[in-house]
């Protein structure tokens, strides 16, 4: 079973790479956004529909979940530097980790959906992937990121310098890139934008 975090992703994997369609799953739920735990269940889609995310589909994530948990074959996830996609590796890291796997097998991607190069699955310890999770519900903060290849909490604020340098959220979002290696979420820094340039 492959594992998607990315629905561009699959779809460029089942055309281009012979993946069969019947061994992918997709979970597209941007866990870089937001806060995980609230006491209001609402709360995190209102949030996520406030940035123009699409809102959460707890059913498909649980069944998403529990297909890969309960596969007989080791899953494989095809993720990149990404921090949604990172963040959502992570959680379902912690959920394998309780099951009692100590590995799980990972396709490392470019940033961008197109172009994936195909290479063989390698192991990597899902509990230090868990830990990451672990860290991050604690944190409970409103944006992760990645730095050094570790999922990291950081403060709302981080990206304001680059914004501010910006004449708009995309150009931000190609800047972080360029300069510090990462993808950041359009949908954060048009958001921030607006909070930071509102419009009058």
């Amino acid at each position: 079973m492959y594992v998607f975090f990315d629905e561009n992703r699959k779809n460029h994997a089942i055309a281009e790479l012979n993946v069969l369609p019947e061994e992918t799953i997709a979970y597209p739920e941007d866990l870089s956004l937001g806060r995980l735990l609230t006491s209001d269940p609402e709360e995190r889609n209102r949030y996520l529909r406030k940035l123009g995310c699409p809102a959460v589909n707890t059913g498909n994530n649980r069944y998403c979940l529990e297909a890969v948990l309960s596969s007989p074959e080791d899953a494989v996830f095809w993720i990149s530097g990404n921090p949604h996609e990172l963040s959502a590796f992570c959680m379902f890291c912690q959920a394998l980790e309780k099951r009692g796997m100590q590995q799980t097998k990972i396709i490392l991607c470019d940033a961008l959906p197109d172009t994936d190069i195909s290479s063989d699955p390698v192991s990597v310890p899902a509990g230090l992937y868990a830990h990451m999770w672990e860290n991050a519900l604690k944190e409970n903060g409103i944006l992760r990121t990645v730095t050094d290849g570790k999922l990291i909490t950081v403060p709302e604020s981080i990206y304001d310098s680059y914004l501010d340098a910006c004449i708009s959220p995309a150009e931000a979002v190609y800047r972080i890139l360029q300069e510090k290696g990462i993808l950041v979420s359009w949908y954060y820094l048009n958001d921030r934008f607006q909070k930071l340039y509102p419009v009058e």
